[in-house]
């Protein structure tokens, strides 16, 4: 198997490579929901985020935000959960090379 990896790789390793280099510069400033693309950089200076929701998550999401303005531990913690999310997400992203 090593030997195949290896001759596949000298043969169209290269072309690979650029291919998918191509792509995502491409794509940079693009973001797709159906990609599973919900963070990148759209600039050299720049990163953005793409969140998608269905109604009834955005419900729960500005319910439990209310509920935690209003002293609810339990929805506060579920809100910053959430938001943990996102900046795990930024974090990744951000050790990412922009060039």
């Amino acid at each position: 198997m090593d030997v195949a990896w290896a001759t596949f790789m000298h043969d169209q390793g290269e072309d690979i490579n650029r291919w998918v280099a191509d792509s995502l510069e491409e794509a940079r400033e693009t973001f797709d929901f159906h990609d599973g693309t919900h963070i990148k950089w759209v600039d050299d200076y720049n990163i953005g985020f793409l969140i998608t929701m269905n109604s009834d998550e955005v419900s729960s999401l500005l319910a439990a935000w209310d509920e935690a303005h209003a002293g609810n531990i339990v929805a506060a913690e579920w809100v910053m959960d959430r938001c943990a999310a996102l900046f795990g997400m930024l974090e990744a992203a951000s050790e990412l090379d922009v060039d």
